[in-house]
């Protein structure tokens, strides 16, 4: 039999997963270097070869060879020890491991013969507690099925280590953080092939919250902070409730790190001091960025953030954008957490001059509401909104004044905002709006739009997206509608291959008239061919309708296109070159190109 000290255990098994940094002696230089190829053979499950070869140094630093044999000895000896690791982390405790080394090839090749032994499995699991006062000792572990083991199973040392990171995790939750492992004996019989594990414990004083301190802080205010915590001062202690309440902070944008500890000794009624240190991070940002396309030119936008404006994680900011078609100023307030938390207080304004074929707006509109989470991964908004607009189409100028409330409905579970691989998002919104043209008019918008992706491989190289949009408005005519209220579709984030809003509806000098019914549809498939460089085939189809929507693909129009893709830290850079496949004589080029940052959907 072998047995192991703690020590022992915990310096063996914390290696398995990570991978040492070459020494300097074996960093690459000009003279001549000992290259080498490296097998390992022998029977083993393929998963477990695969870890044996990335846990490896010998495959590690191929393209860094050791000037000398003598620093391939060296090479082959630490990985030997590394190796061994790795296996008794998957229940191997007498593995062999043979290098045999044949300097008659060049390169010199290198050969691991392993055998992984037989598997050893866990004969006892105990666990042995101090003196406890009674109170809440039925909670305390007691089997190794209450941290995930089984008398019997493979003695997996990762495993069996975690178990007892589970066990401390354990006591947190139930009111005992200053709970410890007094003891731990961990013995190999290898005439048994098992292991036998004894922890001593001492599960400590049961335990309350008590006072909150905070440290480094700046320029948050710690009323907001003490705002989000998870648990009021005297309840019993649950390590959940800190994890939760670090959640929040990290949340929040405003730290660049949050530890959150509590003192080693308790008070004499129980309370237990929380300690909280933050590093703040800047709250300010300035940013550009610029779009150009065949269709509607150059723009660009600047904005100026601020993060915490007044001291409690209020942002604001201020975007600008300049182009062909539109010029615009926009204004944007969220004061988080709002009276509870999860529940934000939106506040917008935007000033927007549009000039295109569809028609000419001057327009000021401003937006009040409040959003706040609902079920998992959803966000609702609503609020009163104020438009005042100049517009000019093909009915004459009209000043159009309109009181609506809008309401939205958000969910995204997608792995990333600018390039998802995986998941869904859907946004459902209605706005019902009231005012005043040449008489009184009422009307209500709604839509919903929805992407859906989804990654072929597990290094995402293949993903296949989708997306639809669909809309409606009821209650007046088209005509009676304002322009800028009504559907349009065509040009980048629309249909792509088409002019900005050219589908639908047109006047007799082919300048689009918009509708009150939108049906958009588009697929690609994402293809990464090298580490910065994608290929993105797609098709893309929609159309506007004066009346109701038609359900005939039929009464669509659909484009083709090739998109280039360039990965950057902060996103792709997209090129998409697309052709409309219904190509209208007088109105449609025969390609549209788009050049922007970010997936087009």
């Amino acid at each position: 039999m072998l047995g192991l000290s703690p020590a022992a255990w915990n310096s063996a098994q914390g290696q398995t997963e990570g991978r040492e940094n070459p020494p300097a002696n074996e960093q690459p230089s000009e003279p001549d270097k000992f290259t080498y190829s490296v097998n390992i053979v022998g029977d083993l499950e393929k998963p477990l070869k695969d870890r044996l070869e990335k846990t490896s140094n010998l495959f590690a630093l191929r393209d860094r060879p050791p000037q000398s044999r003598a620093g391939l000895t060296r090479r082959i000896t630490r990985d030997k020890e590394r190796l061994f690791e790795l296996l008794r982390s998957e229940g191997f405790y007498n593995g062999e491991i043979n290098a045999v080394v044949d300097e008659t090839k060049t390169p010199v090749e290198v050969t691991l013969n392993i055998d992984t032994g037989i598997v050893y499995l866990l004969e006892q699991y105990e666990l042995r507690y101090a003196a406890t006062p009674a109170g809440d000792t039925a909670l305390f572990p007691r089997e190794p099925e209450d941290l995930g083991l089984a008398l019997g199973m493979r003695a997996r040392s990762s495993e069996i280590r975690q178990a007892s990171r589970d066990l401390i995790t354990r006591f947190g939750e139930i009111g005992r953080p200053l709970a410890s492992i007094t003891n731990r004996s961990f013995v190999v019989d290898h005439d048994k092939t098992t292991m036998r594990v004894v922890l001593d414990i001492d599960p400590g004083p049961r335990s309350v919250f008590g006072k909150l301190s905070m440290a480094q802080l700046d320029t948050v205010s710690p009323s907001y902070v003490s705002r989000l915590l998870t648990w009021n001062e005297g309840e019993i202690y649950d390590q959940r409730k800190v994890e939760a309440f670090r959640t929040r902070l990290v949340g929040t944008a405003l730290f660049d790190s949050v530890a959150i500890d509590h003192t080693d000794t308790a008070d004499p009624d129980g309370a237990l001091p929380i300690e909280l240190q933050v590093r703040e991070r800047k709250h300010r940002s300035i940013g550009a960025g610029a779009t150009i396309s065949t269709d509607e030119g150059l723009a660009g936008n600047l904005f100026w953030e601020h993060r915490n404006l007044l001291g409690e994680n209020e942002k604001f900011r201020v975007a600008a954008r300049a182009g062909l078609i539109e010029q615009s100023l926009n204004a944007d307030f969220i004061k988080p957490n709002f009276r509870t938390f999860d529940q934000n207080l939106l506040l917008n304004s935007v000033i927007r001059r549009q000039q295109d074929d569809a028609f000419d707006e001057k327009t000021f509109a401003v937006f009040a509401g409040l959003e706040r989470g609902l079920f998992d991964n959803w966000r609702v908004r609503a609020g009163p909104s104020f438009d005042y607009s100049i517009l000019n189409d093909a009915t004459g100028e009209r000043n159009v004044e309109l009181i609506g409330f809008p309401m939205l409905a958000q969910r995204d579970d997608t792995d990333d905002l600018l390039d998802a691989t995986r998941g869904t998002r859907l946004s459902v919104s209605v706005t019902p709006y009231f005012g005043a043209i040449e008489e009184s008019v009422s009307f209500a918008k709604l839509e919903a739009s929805g992407e859906a992706f989804l990654s072929l491989d597990t290094d995402s190289r293949f993903v296949l997206a989708a997306r639809s949009r669909i809309g409606s408005i009821v209650g007046e005519s088209t005509s009676t509608v304002p322009a800028n209220k009504r559907f349009y579709a065509g040009g980048g984030g629309s249909v792509r291959g088409y002019p900005f809003r050219s589908l639908g509806p047109l006047d007799i000098e082919n300048d689009p008239l918009g509708g009150r019914a939108v049906l958009e549809l588009g697929f690609e498939t994402r293809v990464r061919v090298s580490e910065d460089i994608g290929l993105v085939p797609f098709v893309e189809g929609g159309s506007v309708f004066d009346e109701t929507i038609s359900t005939s693909l039929g009464n669509m129009r659909w484009a083709a296109g090739l998109g280039l893709r360039y990965f950057t830290a902060i996103g792709p850079l997209r090129l998409d070159v697309a052709t409309p496949l219904d190509k209208r004589p007088a109105v449609d080029d025969d390609f549209e190109i788009y050049l922007s940052i970010g997936q087009a959907f």
